[in-house]
């Protein structure tokens, strides 16, 4: 499981959010799977969205195919482990907790 924080340049219409809460087939053929979908607080239109399966550019491709734009993207969460302010390449050892959980 994968959580991510996601900013579009507008905000997620009810019709919108809920094709994204249920199977989706791209243009291509491709079927993507359901994520749960939740508003963050602030002025910015923010969600985090958590899924499954990670397909390659998914949560871009999936608001592509609804006309968004993703203005910015972020991975929170992988699983259990909350990522922090780990930037783009940098790692850090788990903690026991963290071990103990997987």
């Amino acid at each position: 499981m994968k959580t991510y924080e996601v900013e579009l340049e507008r905000a997620l219409a009810d019709d919108d959010r809920r094709a994204l809460e249920t199977a989706m087939t791209l243009d291509d053929g491709t079927v993507l799977k359901p994520v749960v979908v939740r508003r963050l607080a602030g002025h910015n239109p923010r969600y985090e969205m958590t899924m499954i399966e990670g397909k390659n550019r998914q949560i871009r491709r999936m608001f592509e195919h609804l006309g968004y734009t993703v203005r910015a993207l972020k991975r929170v969460r992988m699983g259990p482990i909350r990522l922090g302010d780990l930037k783009e390449g940098e790692f850090r050892a788990l903690t026991e907790e963290e071990r103990a959980l997987l």
